[in-house]
């Protein structure tokens, strides 16, 4: 899900009467504003990173604040000076919207630890919001992977011939895609680990070491966009695929090739291998 997608609404209301020389304020106790929502009501839930809430209130009795989607609590209390003598019931409104912020972790937001929002008179609290016993569940996103092996026939589209495909050092083989499928949730980032024995740079897969092995030649991996794929990242800081999928079916597209990594090439079994692990955030 894109940052700003509302996703939950909870309304309610109270009232107080009284006559009242108003000072109208609101906050929201110890709440931090969301990143990239600067100015606009959005605080960060505890529990789940890249979720957010705003919390918009109406004053039915008061001109010019009876409109529910003008006005929104801020932390710290704001004030502002309404009116004088207002005598009679005072009531208000309030909407309490659950907003994507970011990318989204699975856990329990505990709007509750938010603490007292609420409409203050002359530094007297008339009508309090307790976000008390509110909580959300987010189930974690992931995906499932259709197939956890795959095999590349890098020789299928074309022959590979030591003697005439390989022309020098990085020259190297027609690429032959190949796809990883999975099932997601929406709005799941998707990152990917390749790893192998590779080369001093990590960028090439080091062949099978076998009696009848090929030499002078190794394999790459690329992505979509035939970009290389290093290997062996960690895996706090691995390739980023794609963000904020579908729901449903997703197939990851990458394609692999032979590249030569030696001035002379000798023909035998060119086989590699790589294990990958899937990263969502």
């Amino acid at each position: 899900m894109v940052p700003g997608t509302v996703i939950n609404v909870v309304g309610g209301g109270g009232s107080c009467s009284g006559t009242y020389d108003m000072d109208e304020g609101f906050s929201i106790d110890g709440a931090e504003e969301a990143p990239g929502f600067a100015g606009q009501g959005v605080y960060q839930i505890p529990g789940v990173e890249g979720l957010g809430v705003r919390i918009y209130y109406s004053l039915p009795n008061i001109a010019g604040f009876n409109d529910i989607s003008a006005h929104f609590l801020t932390s710290p209390k704001e004030t502002a000076h309404v009116t004088d003598g207002f005598a009679g019931e005072f009531s208000a409104n309030f909407s309490v919207e659950i907003i994507v912020t970011g990318p989204v972790t699975g856990g329990t937001a505990n709007l509750s630890a938010l603490g007292n929002g609420g409409i203050w008179f002359s530094g007297i609290e008339g009508i309090s919001l307790q976000l008390s016993n509110f909580q959300v569940t987010v189930p974690a996103p992931t995906c499932d992977v259709e197939s956890y092996d795959e095999t590349v026939n890098l020789t299928a589209s074309e022959g590979v011939s030591a003697d005439t495909t390989f022309t020098g050092v990085n020259s190297t083989s027609q690429s032959v895609p190949f796809n990883i499928n999975l099932n997601c949730n929406e709005g799941v980032n998707v990152d990917i680990v390749f790893s192998g024995t590779a080369n001093s740079d990590n960028t090439i897969l080091q062949l099978d070491n076998t009696e009848d092995s090929a030499s002078g030649i190794g394999i790459q991996i690329l992505d979509s966009s035939s970009h290389v794929i290093p290997l062996n990242l960690p895996e706090d800081t691995p390739y980023e695929l794609i963000k904020n999928v579908p729901q449903g079916a997703v197939p990851l597209q990458f394609n692999a090739r032979y590249i030569q990594t030696e001035s002379n090439v000798t023909s035998g079994r060119a086989d590699a291998t790589a294990t990958f692990k899937i990263i969502y955030r």
